[in-house]
């Protein structure tokens, strides 16, 4: 285990809750760019609740306050226009954030919906990775009020400079206090995509992997989206409309 690692893992304890609370996760689900396919990248994070309990301590009795899992998750994630023209992948565009679910009518989201279906608001396939990082309570109420903070400090979307890969890089970075870079020459400047995110995440993260990225994952962006969209005649854009 190297030095980041080490030291993130000590984060995670000491930040843990004295209201007897129990580890809860981060998982990052990933979409990697392959045969044309941009790819995706979104967060997502244990919900809990607390629960009071009666106990007896030096045979006194006293109630304490248990954390406790829903088995449910809230996800994050960030997208660009439904339709962005070749000029304008340089330019802020209108950004579209999704805190999901946004009631409690719409379908429960668990670490098992994105392994089987995907997402509940867009590809309605399974994601081709999912990375689970062990936090605490305290770090999952923060890291949600990071990412409601960020969509409102960055009201704006752009494929080189703000994507979907950097929205999740910056919660992350935020929360763990760490500088993660998951950027990749595509001409004729450097981006965040989601297949070097994967390979970040893994090699500098505690994480441990519920599903694996396949071999294009090791592929360039410009190999797997540019040319191959061309060879598997690909269209921009691959989710059902996310609104």
């Amino acid at each position: 285990m190297n030095t980041m690692r080490l030291l993130l893992c000590m984060l995670f304890v000491v930040t843990i809750s004295p209201v007897a609370a129990k580890p809860t996760d981060i998982y990052l689900v990933i979409y990697t760019t392959h045969d044309g396919h941009t790819g995706h990248v979104g967060l997502a994070v244990d919900n809990y609740t607390i629960v009071v309990r009666d106990t007896v301590i030096n045979h006194v009795k006293t109630t304490c306050n248990d954390t406790v899992r829903t088995l449910s998750l809230t996800y994050f994630d960030l997208w660009g226009p439904a339709e962005i023209r070749w000029d304008e992948h340089a330019d802020n565009l209108a950004s579209r954030y999704f805190t999901l679910p946004r009631s409690s009518s719409e379908p429960r989201i668990t670490a098992d919906y994105f392994l089987s279906r995907g997402l509940p608001h867009s590809y309605d396939y399974p994601c081709d990775a999912l990375v689970r990082l062990r936090t605490s309570p305290t770090l999952d109420a923060r890291l949600k009020e990071i990412a409601a903070g960020i969509q409102v400090e960055r009201p704006y979307f752009n494929s080189r400079e703000y994507n979907c890969t950097d929205f999740v890089l910056l919660c992350l970075n935020r929360l763990l206090h760490t500088n993660l870079e998951a950027k990749e020459y595509i001409p004729f400047t450097w981006s965040s995509t989601p297949n070097e995110f994967y390979k970040t995440v893994v090699a500098q993260l505690p994480v441990q992997i519920m599903k694996a990225a396949g071999d294009e994952v090791g592929k360039s962006f410009v190999q797997e989206r540019i040319i191959n969209s061309v060879l598997f005649n690909q269209s921009t854009h691959h989710e059902k409309t996310n609104d």
